[in-house]
């Protein structure tokens, strides 16, 4: 049976980030004034973390179908691009808020409750014990230095998203404070996501990193690993795999085998989605959905097996996600005419201007490390020019009164060049 290329396993760790209890630290409480958030949002519905999670789900398929290619690996965090557009949610108001909603499956509207909600969802992954795995997130809001959001707007991802308040002077400085910060949060895993001219023009930067490390509830021996093959459309690629003997959960589908490896302290968990050897993974990433990867989540049983997975380590380029997400019925962020977005929650006149996503896996026989980040680079639209209008035809005129509207004089001009 051929094994899974690293493409599939990718996705379900990602998803796995954003739906499993797991570890690290909780920040303690910040200082929020309530008040400002309470001027700018509407307290709104309660809403239920586990609606957050399921939409969350549905937009980390969507956009895995969406940027994933039959031909090439990839690793990316949907976590990671969810929680950025939480606090891009935060900012935005009427059709633009309409549009992130929708495609995000945001399952309330822009409301103080539903931030709450999100921040009960993180909290629920970062609530597991800190021995077992290490994961830790991050947000922060970066501002040029003379450029002001509302302060419901920081209020708000300072109170529900923990993010902090960063400032730069320019697009270089702006690029090494960011790209710095990054790194820090990753563990030196994540470099240069941004480069100046990304940041050329902009005011405004809404970042999140993410960083996973977890060891394997069951490892496997170094002296076990040998080169072997592993088939990609029956092209021989020399490949080291890791063995072992594990009782693990597993299932088997109509399309697809399922298996799940448990991490220590068994509260994270990544999952291996095997096509039938008939079956294209192409096809196998078609039909999926929020409803089939649910039912491989419950429907799985233990059972002690010989498990042999391949070694990877995967660190593409930064992934612009603009035309992704454009395709995917996202534009009005990035309108400059047409339907202007409405980022007013965090001042006027924004667009978003890029979206820029870079993650990075190890999966060896200790276990498996892999990290992400997401930035939302945000520009002030240039005011518009005035609407052009040529008086190059024949026309009448008025001199008037304007406290009457008495007509003082009137005529009208035909040819501009006779002067009688």
């Amino acid at each position: 049976m051929k094994l899974l290329s690293a493409i599939y396993f990718l996705l379900i760790l990602g998803l796995m980030s954003s739906c499993t209890s797991n570890t690290p630290n909780i920040d303690p409480p910040i200082k929020v004034d309530l008040a400002k958030i309470d001027a700018l949002f509407e307290t709104g519905d309660s809403i239920s973390p586990t609606s957050i999670i399921h939409g969350n789900i549905h937009f980390a398929i969507d956009l895995f179908q969406e940027i994933q290619s039959p031909k090439k690996n990839l690793i990316y965090s949907p976590y990671s691009v969810s929680t950025a557009f939480g606090m891009l949610y935060a900012g935005s108001q009427k059709e633009t808020a309409d549009q992130i909603q929708h495609v995000l499956h945001f399952p309330g509207a822009n409301t103080k409750l539903f931030h709450k909600a999100f921040t009960e969802v993180n909290d629920l992954i970062f609530s597991a014990s800190q021995d077992a795995i290490t994961l830790h997130s991050a947000n922060k809001m970066w501002l040029k230095e003379g450029f002001t959001a509302n302060d419901g707007f920081s209020e708000m991802t300072k109170a529900f998203y923990r993010s902090d308040l960063g400032y730069y002077k320019d697009a270089k400085n702006g690029s090494d404070k960011i790209n710095k910060w990054v790194s820090e949060q990753t563990k030196g895993k994540i470099q240069d996501l941004l480069k100046p001219a990304d940041l050329e023009p902009s005011s405004l930067v809404l970042a999140n990193a993410v960083y996973f490390y977890g060891n394997w509830a069951t490892q496997f021996e170094p002296q076990n690993t040998y080169l072997d093959t592993f088939w990609n459309n029956e092209r021989p690629i020399p490949t080291d795999f890791m063995n072992a003997e594990i009782k693990l959960k597993t299932g088997t589908f109509e399309t697809v085998d399922v298996f799940v490896l448990d991490y220590v302290g068994r509260t994270t968990s990544m999952m291996l989605v095997l096509p039938n050897e008939d079956i294209p993974l192409e096809k196998v990433v078609a039909q999926l959905s929020v409803d089939s990867y649910l039912d491989w989540c419950k429907k799985l049983r233990f059972e002690k097996i010989r498990l042999r997975l391949p070694k990877w380590k995967l660190s593409p380029p930064t992934i612009p996600l603009s035309e992704a997400l454009i395709a995917k019925g996202l534009n009005i962020p990035f309108n400059q005419g047409a339907t202007l977005p409405d980022f007013n929650n965090i001042a006027p006149n924004l667009y978003v201007s890029r979206i820029l996503h870079k993650a990075m896996i190890e999966v060896n026989e200790a276990g498996a490390e892999a990290a992400a980040t997401t930035s939302i680079v945000m520009e002030k639209r240039a005011i518009q020019a005035a609407f052009p209008v040529d008086i190059n035809r024949p026309f009448l005129y008025f001199i008037k009164d304007n406290a009457t509207e008495s007509i003082l004089f009137m005529g009208q001009v035909v040819d501009p060049s006779i002067q009688d």
